[in-house]
């Protein structure tokens, strides 16, 4: 046996060495190898690293690692941002450590810096739906004193430069410490055409939610109930909300015409969610892998805890809910949705990943 089985090895060799010498090398020796074993061609392509990452330039914070992207599922900054706001065909967003500004082209991936003016720390930005101004906050001289500085930018005048021009204006009134989260002292707001303002959740605590009329007045339409988060849609006729009983949070969508609800599952925090504007029924958000639990909520909130979601939709008017995407199996990430928004023509969903404060997008059509 033995002299039959070291001829064969040594014929094996020599067929490699010369596969070897003769293939393309243009081809990386790990695609080729797999090109040659079964199952590696036909539908089980494999992405390039130019397919994988954004085009980025240097020191802006891009992705460098490989897997971390898929066709649909891909990362905009890897860098922690303080607020974005998704335009027509991009996305603007501020970085968290220098208060730089950048587009994001969604369809051809590539990065543009537009503000290259240093602020460091912004620990908060909030974009007017056009993009051109930006509020943002920061704390001054690492003291706990929030201050309030607005931007209003202009574009460039000429195709040469990629850079706006900024006008900035310290905005005055109430600077003091931030406040802890108080679900009696801190309200939250949720707006379409009507306007819903609700108590800040906490899990120990009984929470209420308001529609707001024109001339402000207030009219109470859910509570108590205790961790309460609302979400209202575009046209105001529906209102997503999100709560905790016997133990764990539970969702539910309810109409405000005739008050009647019903529960949405798999469960989810209404904070993870953002409704269609083209469809009034429409709901996207990011679900934790297990509905969150008594204290959980607190604690995500603080930052103590994080979630690992996938991506649903839900029809809140046919009660039918559609699996987008699974982020810890598509690219083994643990993405924990926050601040969700839909682009206008809502092909993509844009969030930041409140495990590290990345940004990410789906794309959806």
């Amino acid at each position: 046996m033995k002299k039959i089985f070291i001829p064969v090895i040594i014929l094996v060799l020599v067929i490699l060495a010369g596969w070897f010498l003769l293939r393309d090398k243009e081809i990386p020796l790990v695609e080729t190898i797999v090109d040659g074993l079964p199952f590696g061609s036909g539908e089980n392509q494999r992405p390039t690293t130019n397919d994988l990452q954004p085009k980025t330039e240097e020191g802006d914070g891009g992705s460098n690692q490989l897997g971390g992207e898929t066709a649909k599922l891909m990362r905009i900054s890897d860098t922690p941002v303080a607020g974005f706001v998704v335009l027509k065909n991009a996305v603007r967003y501020v970085d968290r450590a220098t208060g730089h500004i950048y587009d994001f082209n969604l369809a051809t991936r590539e990065r543009v810096k537009i503000v290259n003016q240093t602020l460091p720390k912004i620990y908060e930005a909030h974009f007017k739906p056009d993009g051109n101004t930006v509020l943002l906050r920061y704390l001054k001289n690492d003291s706990d004193t929030v201050e309030n500085l607005s931007l209003t930018l202009t574009p460039p005048p000429t195709a040469t430069s990629s850079l706006y021009k900024i006008t900035s204006t310290l905005l005055r009134g109430y600077t003091g410490p931030v406040a802890i989260n108080s679900p009696f002292t801190d309200w939250a707001f949720s707006d379409g055409k009507k306007v819903v303002a609700y108590t800040k959740p906490s899990s120990d605590a009984p929470g209420y939610a308001y529609s707001m009329s024109a001339s402000g007045g207030l009219s109470k339409i859910l509570g108590p109930l205790n961790g309460l988060v609302a979400l209202i849609n575009a046209d105001g006729s529906r209102i997503l909300y999100s709560h905790v009983e016997d133990g764990e949070t539970k969702l539910f969508s309810r109409s405000l015409a005739n008050n009647s609800s019903s529960e949405v599952l798999p469960a989810t925090l209404a904070e993870k969610c953002v409704w269609s504007a083209k469809n009034a029924e429409l709901v996207f958000c990011g679900v934790p892998a297990y509905a969150p639990k008594t204290g959980e909520l607190d604690n995500w909130y603080k930052g103590a805890i994080h979630f690992s979601d996938n991506l649903w939709s839900f029809d809140t008017d046919t009660e039918v809910a559609q699996f987008l995407a699974e982020p810890k199996v598509d690219i083994s990430t643990d993405l924990d949705v926050y601040q969700p928004k839909l682009s206008p023509n809502e092909d993509y969903l844009v969030f930041i990943n409140k495990n590290d404060l990345s940004l990410w997008a789906l794309k959806l059509q």
